[in-house]
């Protein structure tokens, strides 16, 4: 790619050819879900588009001309297009997202140069977008950023931004996306982990590193690399690039070798002091079930002849480890002053995050913060119960018809709180949504379980605690 062209490139004339020729998010989507004979493209145009920007296809040279009437010259000057003879193909694809068109690579790629493999927005990418907390940054850092989807996101929602990885490939092709965006500039660094940035600290990092638990593989994109682990790499030196209050946010797998300390490997590698964090299992999968998850996704080992060695040499990998599973998670950092540390671990499966994941994280440290500095009892404070709780009920079929048998709530982004409810820890809730203090409702409290009032208080206060870690409560006097 021409890098001093694309400096100065403004890809108006591309898009609009892209809009013209009608390839779209909806029609991409259309042809992705259908095969390419079931697929009727509406033009030429389109039909070359598909060929040349998503299927990786050449094309003649005049089609592609036809197809990109206005930016066809400047696409192969800037190496975004190759001639060879008569015919023309795209080093990149081409894709449409709802933030607008993203250049990756093509997956057959993966099979020639995996060291350098770029992909496209993956989930993983969304998800950790999704665990940002409800703040406002003024300074960002996207670690190993790959296409740069992350920070342009934030660099487009007014952030100071600053992206860094190991692949010079992947900061080529997510400075192409700067500009198919026209997203603010944002300053690219290239390097390993997080030496591109010594001496530099930030309000947010957020990371989506490679983090696939294999025995060293060739793809930079997925692989830790071989007896490395992201999380012991990256953990201990993320609260020193923070400013005070700073956030962390990042994407992790780990194995473990005993179900009881799943978390051992990431908290060993969290920092002790000036930093609170949380840490979060979503999903535990058995050594064999991860090595067939990964390798069923990667198109080198589609054959069966081909991926059975390969998991064969993954296993092996785990046992010589004394692997027992391989954990997957994230980790929220919160840089802190000394003497207000804590560290919180759950374990729940989630398979997505909903967009209230960020907010729950936000109250969830928020809560802590005021837990630590509050004096007196919890059962004379007010509190206010959160918007977006979920109640459900569980019923049998009795004699006079259906009677509720269980109660379950989650909290709004089904995060910190999914599980069942007694009708006493439903009646703190209550107190909360009335906007008067527990201990008003103690007595009643008592008489459900046949107990003096003074004798639960310490009970009732544990679960008032628990109800505000797991952010399902917010003290009235707090202005979230």
């Amino acid at each position: 790619m021409n890098h001093d062209l694309l400096g100065r490139w403004s890809p108006g004339r591309f898009l609009g050819d892209l809009a013209s020729g009608r390839y779209t998010e909806n029609e991409l989507e259309a042809f992705r879900c259908l095969d390419a004979i079931q697929f009727r493209p509406r033009s030429e145009a389109q039909e070359q588009l598909l060929r040349l920007f998503f299927s990786g296809e050449s094309c003649a040279r005049e089609s592609a001309e036809e197809a990109l009437p206005t930016s066809f010259d400047e696409l192969v000057d800037l190496g975004i297009l190759e001639e060879k003879g008569e015919r023309v193909r795209s080093h990149y694809r081409i894709r449409a997202y709802p933030e607008g068109y993203l250049a990756e690579d093509f997956p057959k790629r993966l099979l020639d140069s995996p060291e350098d493999f770029v992909m496209g927005v993956a989930p993983t990418s969304r998800m950790v977008r999704k665990l940002i907390p409800d703040i406002e940054p003024d300074s960002v850092l996207d670690l190993c950023c790959g296409g740069g989807w992350l920070g342009l996101t934030e660099a487009l929602a007014g952030r100071e931004v600053t992206a860094c990885d190991l692949n010079p490939r992947a900061l080529q092709i997510a400075e192409l996306n700067q500009r198919l965006l026209g997203g603010p500039e944002i300053f690219w660094r290239q390097g390993a982990w997080l030496e591109p940035v010594a001496g530099e600290r930030f309000d947010l990092i957020v990371a989506n590193p490679p983090f696939v638990q294999s025995p060293g593989g060739s793809s930079v994109a997925l692989d830790t690399p071989e007896q490395e682990n992201v999380a012991t790499a990256l953990l201990p030196q993320l609260a020193e690039h923070l400013n005070p209050g700073g956030f962390a946010c990042m994407l992790l797998d780990w194995q473990f070798a005993s179900s009881d300390r799943w978390q051992a490997i990431p908290a060993a590698a969290i920092p002790d002091s000036g930093v609170q964090s949380l840490l979060f299992e979503v999903q535990r999968k058995s050594p064999e079930e991860y090595a067939h998850h990964w390798l069923g996704q990667d198109p080198r080992f589609q054959d069966d002849d081909a991926r059975r060695p390969e998991i064969r040499r993954w296993v092996e990998y785990y046992e010589r480890r004394k692997t027992r599973g391989i954990s997957s998670g994230f980790v929220i950092l919160r840089k802190c002053e000394a003497g207000e540390e804590f560290h919180f671990e759950e374990s729940r499966g989630i398979t997505h995050f909903l967009p209230q994941t960020g907010e729950e994280i936000g109250r969830f440290f928020r809560n802590q913060g005021w837990l630590r500095n509050h004096s007196g009892s919890l059962l004379d404070v007010n509190f206010t119960r959160v918007n977006g709780i979920r109640k459900t009920d569980g019923a049998v079929m009795g004699r006079e018809g259906w009677e509720t048998d269980t109660m379950q709530i989650t909290s709004p982004a089904c995060l910190l709180y999914d599980g069942h409810i007694d009708p006493a820890l439903l009646r703190i809730l209550e107190a909360a949504s009335e906007g008067i203090p527990v201990r008003s409702v103690l007595d009643e409290l008592a008489g459900m379980v046949g107990a003096d009032s003074q004798a639960i208080a310490p009970q009732v206060e544990e679960l008032v605690r628990e109800l505000l870690i797991r952010t399902l409560i917010i003290p009235v006097e707090r202005k979230d």
